[in-house]
């Protein structure tokens, strides 16, 4: 793909990775931020994180951690990176 900038050149479209990071403890929270319920729809965190970077983002990477386990349901058929530390 091929952007037209204002100058009149045309440069190479890079892809846009969107990083969302799920990898914390949540030790004070009790629970997954990431799975937390946010709006009326039904949905948390994650899911509409999700939602808003497949509007501007090529692809998606989530990072997990200790609760990949209860997340990784949720990420649908995004990439995870898992880290382990």
């Amino acid at each position: 793909m091929q952007i037209h900038h204002g100058t009149g050149n045309m440069k190479e479209h890079k892809s846009i990775i969107g990083i969302i990071l799920t990898a914390g403890e949540s030790s004070r929270m009790g629970s997954p931020k990431a799975l937390l319920p946010v709006g009326d729809e039904g949905k948390n965190l994650i899911e509409l994180q999700i939602d808003a970077y497949s509007s501007c983002c090529d692809e998606i990477r989530i990072v997990t951690g200790c609760n990949a386990a209860i997340i990784r349901p949720h990420i649908g058929e995004q990439i995870e990176v898992h880290n382990p530390n």
